[in-house]
């Protein structure tokens, strides 16, 4: 089964597009609607020829896509017993954070690279 074959204007819409015109704005310039400029982006995804948008991998898809919550800094805070609240207050004065996002930031980011090392 062969593939369809790729048009003039769906290549001319992938090289405008990769370019940096929007979809509006390649809709206007080849007088086809955005339905159209849309659909040929999305084959070009399929193909390889357009890279994914930023948006699959933005704050808000992957809170949804795993079914989470962002929360606090305070409700974090509010659940820990005193000696918890101590003990993570003098975790990040030892490093030279300024703040407890700033110290948890960095246990992500080495718990992260420690779990890709191979270890």
């Amino acid at each position: 089964m062969q593939g369809k074959k790729t048009t003039d204007t769906t290549k001319l819409i992938w090289d405008l597009f990769l370019e940096g015109s929007s979809v509006q704005e390649i809709a206007t310039k080849l007088g086809v609607n955005k339905p159209k400029v849309s659909s040929a982006l999305s084959r070009g995804r399929i193909k390889g020829i357009i890279p994914l948008p930023n948006r699959m991998y933005a704050k808000s898809y992957m809170l949804t896509k795993f079914n989470l919550k962002t929360g606090s800094l305070s409700r974090l805070m509010d659940s820990l017993n005193t000696e918890q609240r101590v003990w993570i207050c003098t975790e990040a004065s030892k490093i030279g954070c300024e703040t407890i996002e700033e110290y948890l930031l960095e246990k992500v980011r080495d718990e992260y690279e420690e779990s890709n090392s191979g270890r």
